[in-house]
């Protein structure tokens, strides 16, 4: 999996922290990704096996999912590795940004790694 962060580092030039940011503090702890969806407009969703804890009040309605845009390389980056976690359903700590500026009622994703 290391391998895998590396390349996709070197690839967009993004890089992938292994502790969470403090000023970041919505997390799902340590999940698995079950379901991704992509939308035609650019957003992602990520869906976990278990519930995101210290929601913002603006997601609310679907307590097991976040979301991003993959319009940016910070989300191309999200959505390669969110794929590659999920395939090979590799742990995950996921955390949010606090707002739900992407797809209004799921909560940003900040970060995703490795768990």
């Amino acid at each position: 999996m290391k391998k895998i962060l590396s390349l996709l580092a070197a690839a967009t030039g993004v890089v992938f922290p292994s502790v969470a940011h403090a000023g970041n503090t919505p997390t799902t702890g340590i999940t698995r990704i079950i379901q991704i969806a992509v939308h035609d407009n650019g957003v992602v969703r990520l869906f976990f096996s278990n519930n995101i804890v210290n929601s913002p009040a603006c997601s609310t309605q679907y307590p097991n999912a976040m979301a991003f845009l993959d319009s940016t390389n910070e989300g191309k980056a999200l959505l390669a590795l969110a794929m590659a976690f999920k395939m090979n359903q590799t742990p995950v700590n996921v955390v949010g940004k606090g707002t739900c500026a992407a797809f209004g009622i799921l909560e940003d994703v900040s970060m995703i790694a490795d768990g």
